[in-house]
């Protein structure tokens, strides 16, 4: 048996309310030394308790690189010391284009990167406007001559689907340069969320057309959003709905074993914490019944299995299989799934 684990580092800079996720922008060093020490307390608490070892690292959510590579060091050795790594443990990491610096790149290979997972959203300068972000390309080029010293080349690119106004001339212009390059191997499709996201028969009319692109140009799909070419599948995402993932910092789901619980978002209470749990855990629950037979459908469900449930999907679930708003809107099938079962 081994255990993945998802640690989320929540800072990234500039705008990013697009995510649909719990982050922070623009965020002063010492908040972030502070947050990166509750995680190490967090971690300790978590491996006193594994007794497996820890197959997969994900660093998700935010930027890595807004760590600064020295902070970066002594946190990344001070994780591998609280946890029980495999020695072939892989680890991949969220990073933004531009912002992955030589000193970032060497600390992560020194931890064992195996993939780097690139926020690029979008080619198209007026949608990256919108977005109020840099040029994807433009610094995807600058992350490059990174990657190409350290003779790394494992990627995935996260393109954004539903931004109001994308067209699907925008769309596959974006797949075009950011996915057909070299040592793209996987490409994970993101909703838009917030102010500058379409409606949901839009979005998954966008998810359409990337998803059919990226078939055809050899990525196939195993999980909602995940796309890889054969082998380059994400141990992270395969075993996100199915097996013991324990996620360290807010706003994580957590399950292991017949467990499962979820940290609350807020990052001061977090970093005030000490890594106790009756401060940082919001809610737990024993996997037992019929709450068991609902994970199970829901693992199915995710691994893009069929379902022969009868509750009303709506266009989240087709003939027993996920429809594209299903892949887009996965968090509201699960909730229905369980639903389903328990109530």
């Amino acid at each position: 048996m081994s255990c993945a684990i998802s640690v989320n580092i929540p800072f990234v800079t500039g705008r990013c309310d697009f995510y649909g996720r719990n982050l922070y922008p623009n965020t002063a060093p010492a908040v972030k030394h502070a947050y990166l020490d509750a995680l190490i307390a967090e971690a300790r608490s978590v491996g006193d308790d594994l007794g497996e070892p820890v197959s997969c690292v994900a660093f998700e959510g935010g930027a890595l690189g807004t760590i600064e590579p020295q902070k970066l060091r002594e946190f990344l050795s001070e994780l591998a010391s609280a946890l029980p790594l495999a020695d072939d443990c892989f680890v991949c990491a969220e990073v933004d284009p531009g912002l992955l610096s030589t000193a970032t790149m060497d600390e992560l290979l020194a931890f064992g990167i195996s993939m780097l997972r690139f926020h690029c959203l979008t080619s198209n300068p007026i949608e990256s406007e919108w977005l109020e972000r840099a040029g994807a390309v433009g610094e995807m080029a600058k992350s490059r001559i990174v990657l190409e010293s350290a003779g790394f080349s494992n990627i995935d690119t996260q393109i954004l689907v539903g931004l109001a106004g994308q067209t699907e001339k925008t769309l596959l212009k974006t797949l075009r340069e950011l996915v057909l390059t070299s040592g793209v191997s996987h490409c994970t499709l993101l909703p838009a969320r917030g102010s500058v996201a379409g409606d949901a028969a839009f979005a998954a009319k966008m998810f359409c057309v990337a998803s059919a692109f990226l078939e055809e140009h050899g990525f196939a799909q195993y999980a909602p959003l995940c796309f890889a070419k054969p082998g380059f599948e994400l141990p992270i995402e395969c075993v996100r709905k199915s097996g013991d993932v324990v996620g360290l910092g807010p706003s994580t789901v957590s399950r292991l074993g017949d467990l499962m619980w979820a940290n609350s978002g807020d990052i001061d209470v977090y970093i005030q914490s000490g890594a106790d749990p009756e401060a940082v855990t919001e809610s737990v629950v024993e996997i037992t019944g019929a709450l068991a037979s609902a994970q199970k459908e829901i693992a199915h469900l995710w691994q893009l299995g069929s379902t022969s449930l009868s509750a009303d999907f709506g266009d989240l679930v087709c003939d027993g299989r996920l429809t594209a708003q299903g892949c887009l809107d996965f968090d509201e099938v699960a909730r229905r799934v369980v639903a389903e079962f328990v109530e």
